[in-house]
This record gives structure tokens, sequence and C-alpha cells, in this order.
């Protein structure tokens, strides 16, 4: 896997590196109710809000992902705030509910971008965000190998993922890939 500006075909999906001219899409979904209640962050984005999101992070330490199926984008996925010197960064993944098979979407493009961050970006550890409420993430990320701090005081939990956990479940997916 490369991190030029070229898509990147995994299992079926595109991997295209975030451009401009795919920011009001994502600015559109990512204010839409169903989306906006699962995020850390829920103010809606205005288009300015947005273009200085995306200056901010087309940084050498930030890697997102719009993801594609039959030319159709449905979500957005990142490593950002990369530290090449404690070889840790920070997943998210941002998935639209247009699509038939979201689940099995959804798993591919998680694994893409954990084995983004493991084996192109050499990461030892991978780090999460994710919101107490958001049952459906939480379940969905734990079948990675993902482990939870309780922060008491915080909405959210951190989670963490180290590389030896994920090769070690990274066979299990290589073959559920396989077969659907």
């Amino acid at each position: 896997m490369e991190t030029n500006a070229s898509t990147i075909e995994f299992f079926g999906l595109n991997f295209t590196p975030l451009r401009e001219d795919h920011i009001e899409f994502i600015r559109q979904w990512r204010n839409r109710e169903e989306i906006l209640s699962k995020m850390i962050y829920r103010q809606i984005i205005s288009q300015k809000k947005q273009q200085e999101w995306f200056r901010n992070n087309q940084k050498s330490k930030n890697h997102y992902f719009v993801v594609e199926r039959n030319k159709e984008i449905f979500g957005l996925i990142n490593i950002k705030d990369v530290n090449a010197a404690n070889k840790t960064g920070e997943a998210g993944i941002m998935m639209f509910r247009n699509q038939k098979n979201l689940s099995r979407l959804s798993v591919k493009a998680c694994f893409f971008i954990l084995n983004f961050g493991f084996e192109t970006l050499k990461l030892n550890k991978i780090v999460i965000k994710v919101l107490k409420s958001n049952f459906e993430s939480l379940n969905f990320v734990v079948n990675y190998g993902f482990v939870f701090v309780k922060n008491e005081d915080q909405e959210y939990v951190n989670g963490y993922l180290h590389k030896n956990v994920f090769r070690k479940v990274k066979p299990r997916f290589l073959n559920m890939f396989d077969k659907f």
C-alpha cells in the first residue's frame, strides 16, 4: 500500500486520499443527524470550518481516505496525529448509511485503516476515542482487539490496539474477506 495521491484497491473497495473536491460531500454527510449524533464533536460544520479543517489536516502526520465502492463514496477513514517517535496514531472511521451490506463494508474499511497504520506507517499502537453512548462502534472495534480505558470525566472512552494484538486477529479477518 502506498500513501501517495493514488487510489488503493483493497478487497473490492477503493481508498482514495482525501482531496479538496471531496470535502463538501463529506461535510454534508457529517452534518446529518444520524452521523452527528455518533461523533464526539457534534456541532454543525460550516463550509468555512470544513475548508479550515481540510487545510489543517494536509500534514504528513495525517492520512485521510474516502472509502468507495462502485465509484460511490460511503465513508471516510483516517489515521491522524501520527507520532513517528512513539510510533502511535489515532484512527477514525465514519460510515454513511447508504450502502447495501454496510456492516461488511465497514469491517473491510476498518481493517484497511488498521493494517495501513501498522504495516505501512509502521505504528506500534493505534488509539481511538468513541462516545460512551455509541454502543455500535464500541462493540464493533472490540472484534479487532481494542481495549478501552475508563474515562469517568469525559463522554467518550479511549481505546488502544497494539500491533501484536492486531497481527493475531489479522488472519481471521483475511480469511473472512475471502468468503464475502
